[in-house]
């Protein structure tokens, strides 16, 4: 039982690092996936989309480090269980939008097999609660090695776009300089001037 929790543990971990990770990347992309839903109130929208990112990446350490496992385990139930009744909610209504749970790590539409997928990770998630009132303190040796490798993990994901958020925001930056500037070639020489001026015709 306890080599099945601790399993258990770093799969429950790494599905939602995965997730996280996504949606903290592409938050506007998350956002956009809720309203479309219709679930929730506009005004919770914006929250939820931060909220919920951080909410699996801290849920994920604590998985790893095995940190109050009784609260822990209820937390991922009820997160998997909140994924079911989503597409099951989009399913039975017809909704053709994606289920958002995963992000664009993994963007589908609710369908019979993602409700399937979802009851299964349900059950794991049942199972992987019962077992923790079987964990023992052998397992404790093995979780700050499994949590060095995914804090690093998740640090150098984070710092990868971080990177390419900045990336992204010069490359923005400069296309929209170039927009506005062209270069205009004159008898009195070239000067700068307003995109929306009209060139002279030679």
């Amino acid at each position: 039982m306890t080599i099945i929790h601790f399993g258990l543990d770093l799969y429950f971990a790494a599905i939602l690092s995965v997730s996280g990770l996504a949606k903290v990347e592409h938050p506007a992309l998350f956002a956009a996936t809720l309203r479309k839903q219709h679930l929730l109130p506009a005004q919770s929208v914006a929250g939820a989309s931060y909220v919920v990112p951080w909410a699996e990446l801290v849920l994920a350490v604590m998985l790893v480090l095995g940190l109050v496992p009784a609260v822990t385990s209820g937390l991922v139930l009820g997160l998997f269980c909140s994924f079911l009744i989503v597409d099951v909610v989009l399913l039975t209504t017809k909704r053709s939008v994606d289920c958002g749970c995963y992000g664009n790590a993994h963007a589908r539409k609710a369908d019979s097999a993602s409700v399937v997928t979802a009851t299964v990770l349900v059950c794991l998630a049942a199972l992987h609660a019962w077992t923790g009132i079987m964990v023992t303190p052998m397992i404790g040796a093995l979780r700050p090695i499994a949590g060095v490798f995914l804090l690093g993990g998740e640090g150098w994901l984070g710092w990868c776009i971080l990177r390419r958020r900045a990336s992204d925001k010069l490359a923005s930056r400069y296309s929209t300089n170039a927009k506005h500037t062209i270069l205009d070639y004159t008898a009195s020489g070239p000067r700068y001037k307003q995109s929306g001026d009209a060139l002279p015709v030679k």
